[in-house]
């Protein structure tokens, strides 16, 4: 099985899909562009590649394009059959996140980095600042 840069498995059996993923993870945790034009070709590799719509879906939240990352954690939603525990997680978590529920979405993020802390994407440091900050007191 093929795994991203923290060694964690990835549902997809396509390298080429991998490489992209693993480039556009790298570039949204540094906030470089290109994230958006390196997880298309990921999903140009592997359609099916559920973390890949969801990666791009997180970068273009961020980014201010509401419509455009709804579409693309539908289209992770739609691809996530037979994923494993950590990516149906995952993107739960961002599912969450994306509707504005908040409280459930922290009690997601301190569960899944619990499971697994070396998933970057999800615990990406300023993206815990931000749940912080949103957090009922």
């Amino acid at each position: 099985m093929l795994t991203d840069r923290y060694d964690l498995p990835l549902s997809t059996a396509s390298a080429a899909a991998r490489d992209a993923y693993v480039e556009g993870c790298d570039l949204a945790l540094t906030f470089y562009p290109g994230a958006v034009r390196a997880y298309d070709h990921a999903i140009a590799a592997d359609p099916g590649f559920a973390l890949a719509h969801a990666g791009k879906a997180q970068v273009l939240m961020r980014e201010g394009n509401v419509a455009a990352a709804r579409a693309a954690l539908t289209a992770a939603m739609d691809a996530a059959t037979g994923l494993s525990e950590r990516e149906a997680s995952h993107i739960a978590f961002f599912d969450l996140l994306f509707a504005g529920r908040t409280d459930a979405a922290i009690a997601a993020l301190y569960t899944h980095l619990m499971a697994w802390p070396r998933d970057a994407l999800v615990g990406a440091p300023p993206r815990m600042r931000l749940l912080r900050l949103l957090a009922p007191s």
